[in-house]
Order: C-alpha cells, then structure tokens, then sequence
C-alpha cells in the first residue's frame, strides 16, 4: 500500500476550512486542510494561526462542540511548547498559543489534538497513573480518523510519546 504524502493529501480531504470572526463554520472551499478566517469562502481571509486569541477560540469552542466536547474551550499563553491540556477542576481544555501546533494551520491537528484532550475530559477522576491517563489518550487519538490527515510532524511527536509510553513509562 502506498503512502499519501502531505501534498496530496491537500487535495483528497476536500478544502480549506472557512469559519468567520465569530467562529462559524463557513464551509469548505478549493483544496487543502488549512483554517481560514473570512467573512466568506468568496473573501481570501487570513490564516487561522494569525487571528487575534478571541477568534481562535471562538473556532476551538466551534470544533470542540462539533466533536460533542463539553466544557470551556481557552487559550493561553505559556513558555513551554504544551499544545493543549484539560483541567479537570475546571473541565476547560486550553490551547496553549505559544506552541509550535498554532503555526501549523492544519485543521487536523487542532481535531487530533482535540480528540487527545477529550479522553482526559473523558475519564476526569480516573484511578490510573497520569502517565496511564496519557498513554491511553493517545491511543485514543491514533485511533480517531482525524489522526490519518494530521500533519506528519504531529503524527510522529504522537507516535513518539505513545512509544515512550509503551516502552519506557515516560513522556517528553
């Protein structure tokens, strides 16, 4: 079986996302897996990974209601390179504004990544390990079908940490 590379990929997932300012789905227009900002899928808008915070979050809340995510969406500025994690006093997932994932642009990877943080809104409260708790988010991860369009810089930090995990009980 052969792989699809990124290139390709742009054109078989089935085009740019369009949100607005507010963080409406607007639909999907042209070839890629991009998030773009614009007012419509006939304005050329800006990037996703250019918008002011308010709007990312306004799309993150948007993407995290359509997967059935329950809880605040946030974002947040740190100066470790975190992409997102849940709180479980607060049940809100943030995103970390800083990380290396906001320059990437790739509606999978913000969707994958969601998936990851879901599993621990999931099972708030479970008994495990935190390093338990995490080997098994990325399982759940890998196995949604997000995963398949991530970028493949994200598919191999994910893969990475699973196999520490696996391996070696431990995470970078």
């Amino acid at each position: 079986m052969s792989v699809v590379n990124e290139s390709e990929q742009q054109y078989l997932v089935g085009g740019s996302f369009y949100f607005d300012h507010a963080g409406n789905f607007i639909g999907n227009y042209g070839h890629g897996n991009d998030i773009i900002i614009a007012n419509s899928i006939l304005h050329s808008g800006i990037p996703f990974s250019l918008a002011n915070d308010a709007t990312i979050n306004a799309v993150l809340t948007t993407m995290a209601n359509a997967m059935g995510i329950s809880g605040g969406i946030g974002v947040v500025r740190t100066g470790d390179n975190r992409y997102a994690e849940f709180n479980s006093e607060t049940g809100k997932i943030s995103f970390n504004l800083n990380s290396e994932l906001m320059s990437s642009n790739n509606y999978y990877d913000y969707l994958s990544v969601l998936r990851h943080e879901q599993y621990h809104q999931m099972t708030a409260g479970y008994s495990g390990s935190w390093l338990q708790n995490e080997y098994q988010a990325f399982i759940y991860q890998i196995n949604d079908s997000s995963f398949q369009y991530a970028s493949d810089w994200l598919r191999d930090y994910t893969m990475t940490n699973y196999y520490n995990l696996h391996y070696g009980q431990s995470y970078y």
